[in-house]
């Protein structure tokens, strides 16, 4: 259980900070969050020094906080699943300082992105991907780096027993590659529920993921290998029964693709019309049975 995993963290001398995705917060929930800021201290906006760009608003929060106030704290974390939880022996200002260093990380090309490390998505896929430098690094000051996923498992980062040269993060080709694979599951949800927001509706975010992971990994052993076929896949497999890739006129579209001919949405979108028609007659035909 979460509560008792951050309690068993908490220590005199360690100091607790709650790191929240404020994107992922309402009024309300960031509001009942700040409220449990330690006494003397308020959030910090890490995207304060940006002021006048449009990210400023939504910049991710640090949160001194008490462990007394964690049974509230896990709870708002269970329904927003937007905080993650930092341990350190530092002052708050050196936590604050790496932090704002943190904001962005080093490509393998060789350029510089946002590193959206309060997204609790991203932190979850990435922390078994570190080499030792690469946790120091993310770490910094901190002795631990603790992420809830939507399942409720507690992904934790420690502090290497030797600390490495200080210097930026920065994700090698392999590491950077396998990050966003895993990260797809959550862009394909996104996706589904643009398409069709009741699609989604009936599961809890764990129980969605764990659905669309499925059909993921369907469509791979189809040889669908593109992000944007997978993603097709996944959402036609969310609309459509189960097994629908085994009838016409689905068959057709994966066999062009395995032909190296199409891309899975490029065959769907050349199915004729009378192909379509005999789909719709098969859909169509348990409607007639008594």
């Amino acid at each position: 259980m979460l509560t008792a995993l951050l309690k068993q963290m908490c220590q005199p001398e360690i100091s607790f900070y709650v790191l929240a995705d404020a994107t992922r917060l309402d009024e309300a929930s960031l509001t009942r969050l700040s409220g449990l800021a330690r006494a003397g201290s308020a959030p910090i906006n890490l995207y304060h020094d940006l002021d006048g760009l449009e990210i400023a608003k939504t910049g991710p929060r640090l949160l001194p906080v008490d462990s007394a106030d964690l049974p509230e704290i896990a709870e708002i974390s269970f329904t927003t699943h937007a905080l993650s939880f930092l341990f350190a022996d530092a002052e708050t200002a050196a936590v604050h300082l790496h932090l704002t260093r943190l904001r962005e990380v080093l490509l393998p090309d060789g350029g510089a992105a946002l590193f959206r490390y309060q997204d609790t998505h991203v932190t979850t896929a990435l922390f078994d991907l570190l080499d030792r430098v690469g946790t120091g690094r993310l770490l910094g000051p901190l002795l631990a780096w603790v992420t809830p996923d939507v399942c409720e498992q507690a992904h934790i980062l420690r502090r290497p027993r030797h600390r490495p040269s200080p210097g930026p993060l920065a994700f090698d080709r392999k590491t950077f590659d396998t990050l966003s694979a895993r990260l797809h599951i959550h862009t394909i949800a996104a996706q589904a529920r643009e398409v069709d927001s009741t699609l989604l509706a009936p599961y809890t975010p764990c129980e969605a993921l764990t659905l669309i992971r499925t059909h993921e990994t369907r469509a791979k052993a189809l040889s669908l290998d593109q992000p944007g076929d997978i993603a097709l896949f996944c959402i036609l497999a969310l609309q459509l029964p189960a097994g629908f890739e085994t009838h016409s006129p689905f068959t057709e579209a994966i066999d062009y693709l395995r032909h190296g001919k199409l891309s899975f949405g490029a065959a769907i979108d050349a199915i004729p019309p009378d192909a379509w028609a005999s789909w719709d007659a098969q859909l169509a035909e348990p409607e007639k049975k008594p």
